[in-house]
């Protein structure tokens, strides 16, 4: 956490030379698809629950990693704790049907998802539907980063 869009761009191309491996700040998309469980989501308001309590911090303290259930993927904290940068800037959806698209191409902004501790309860602003408008020049103590691996998966959750 606490890190600018640009800090975290710098950290995943490092991380890349360094383990040989094609690591990346996910798309909005991508983002979403993954807090939502993928295929195998119940469409639940919150990241594995419609109970915030089950998945999320709502004390307004910041938690240690899987202290929250995991949801249908079996990832931990994409509702609460800190937002994450996506890789997209901020702009409207297109009315277009799309698979896999990418946000804005032009802008200051980008794209948080998955809202932050500070938010206690408020469920509009941690529903996994919930995205923010942030410049990228801006760090906070409330947003850090979810990377993807950028490489096929022999599994049938990707089918």
């Amino acid at each position: 956490n606490n890190i600018t869009r640009d800090e975290a761009k710098l950290f995943v191309e490092a991380l890349n030379i360094a383990t040989g491996r094609k690591f990346a700040i996910p798309t909005e998309a991508q983002w979403e698809w993954a807090a939502i469980g993928g295929t195998l989501s119940n469409n639940y308001s919150f990241s594995g629950s419609d109970n915030i309590s089950e998945v999320a911090s709502i004390s307004g303290d910041l938690n240690e990693v899987a202290k929250f259930k995991a949801h249908e993927l079996g990832i931990y904290d994409m509702t609460g704790n800190v937002e994450e940068w996506t890789a997209d800037k901020y702009g409207n959806y297109s009315a277009s049907t799309a698979t896999d698209p990418t946000g804005a191409k032009t802008g200051t902004f980008y794209v948080s998802r998955g809202g932050h501790y500070e938010y206690g309860s408020d469920a509009e602003l941690l529903n996994v539907k919930s995205r923010n408008k942030i410049k990228g020049i801006e760090k906070s103590y409330v947003r850090g980063l979810r990377l993807i691996l950028e490489e096929p998966l022999d599994t049938e959750l990707v089918k």
